[in-house]
């Protein structure tokens, strides 16, 4: 099989890299451990994709799934319904939000919200905007909700990483 080989040189690959002690520089040390976090990523989607095919999900559907995840990242601002994103890769809802909850661990919509609030947090985090360009940025319409859902899964509300970050924000939650 054509992943096996793959996998087996790139741990052939780090195996060999490792080896290397003509390291004295720190941006060398520095390449070499981004290569082997390339060479780690790749072998963790090797591995999933042999998981994947053990729960019963075939090529197809893994392809839909990478399809569907592409789809929101280029996306997930305008999104309205789940509805919009199986209708772009052809695929039923309720096929895709099986594949979400197998191959994810969560559903389609926990999917979409995490992603929107990954880029909040990162964007908040440079301290750059206000959470109300935020909010509208990801597609959301009451900042309000999107504080509860943040604070949800981050533990403190947007205006504190904000004001952790030292740009004060215009409004308040």
């Amino acid at each position: 099989m054509i992943e096996e080989s793959c996998n087996q040189s790139l741990i052939r690959i780090g195996q060999e890299l490792t080896k290397l002690n003509r390291f004295n520089s720190g941006r060398q040390i520095y390449v070499l451990a981004k290569v082997l976090e390339i060479i780690s990523m790749a072998q963790s989607s090797f591995n999933k994709k042999g998981d994947l095919q053990l729960q019963g999900i075939s090529s197809y559907e893994y392809n839909k799934l990478q399809e569907a995840k592409n789809y929101i990242e280029a996306n997930f601002h305008s999104i309205k319904r789940i509805q919009e994103i199986a209708y772009q890769i052809n695929l039923p809802i309720n096929s895709l939000q099986h594949l979400f909850k197998i191959c994810e661990g969560q559903t389609l919509n926990e999917y979409l919200k995490n992603y929107r609030l990954k880029y909040a947090w990162n964007h908040i985090n440079e301290g750059k905007t206000t959470i109300s360009d935020i909010v509208y940025r990801i597609g959301l319409t009451s900042r309000s909700y999107f504080s509860k859902i943040f604070k949800n899964k981050y533990g403190y509300y947007p205006s504190k990483l904000l004001e952790m970050n030292s740009i004060p924000d215009k409004t308040k939650d």
